[in-house]
């Protein structure tokens, strides 16, 4: 999770100062409520003095390092980020890679990176690393661009129908009307041998384009 600086409260710096300036606060009102005489009435006034300036001090230095992890997030990834979808244009995947996991080291909570990461993974054929990067995509950010379509694929490749339906079917909640996902879902009841329910989705396909090659070339295997 961010502050409003975009700072990331798992920096180490970050409770440290505000437990420190927790404590001074407590401390302050402490030594004010202690004595109400004229000396130390003057002795808190210094001590405010001091006490104002100390904290001036620590929110220079906590928006300095704030400032630092912003342009460090925002530029340097954004920069290896850039260089990563160069490398993906040459079909240079391994690079490409490389480059993702650099963003990802500098910003964890890039569902861009992890989705493109987990796409260059698909595309080499590491469809396990592809999965679990995918996973992080979703725990991120549910349903980011293609994510659920892009899983049900590779669970197919692999040969795991269940699971491939189940984000095939996400993926349908999400876009009833893309084509693509209503012949996969098609495709999977006739493997498993559901043939009136894939007649149901292959109807659907050619209510949305009555020429489908693959939905005309199907439809006859599961009665019609």
């Amino acid at each position: 999770m961010d502050n409003l600086l975009s700072t990331n409260l798992r920096q180490s710096f970050t409770p440290i100062l505000l437990f420190f300036a927790l404590g001074l606060v407590v401390s302050y009102s402490k030594g004010k409520m202690r004595d109400p005489s004229p000396k130390a009435q003057g002795d808190t006034r210094k001590f405010s003095s001091r006490f104002s300036a100390l904290i001036f001090s620590l929110l220079i230095l906590f928006l300095s390092l704030a400032g630092f992890n912003t342009v460090r997030k925002d530029v340097v990834a954004g920069f290896y980020l850039k260089k990563s979808l160069e490398a993906r244009l040459k079909k240079n995947f391994p690079q490409s890679i490389a480059y993702y996991k650099k963003t990802i080291s500098i910003d964890k909570f890039n569902p861009i990176a992890y989705y493109k990461l987990a796409f260059a993974y698909g595309v080499l054929k590491k469809y396990d690393q592809a999965l679990s990067t995918y996973e992080k995509v979703y725990s991120l950010s549910p349903h980011y661009a293609q994510t659920d379509k892009n899983m049900a694929v590779l669970y197919y490749t692999e040969g795991r129908l269940s699971a491939s339906l189940s984000y095939f079917r996400q993926a349908e909640k999400l876009n009833p009307y893309d084509v693509d996902v209503l012949c996969s879902i098609a495709s999977i009841f006739i493997i498993k041998k559901e043939f009136p329910k894939a007649k149901f989705y292959l109807k659907r396909v050619l209510a949305l384009d009555a020429k489908n090659s693959y939905a005309l070339r199907n439809l006859k295997k599961t009665g019609n």
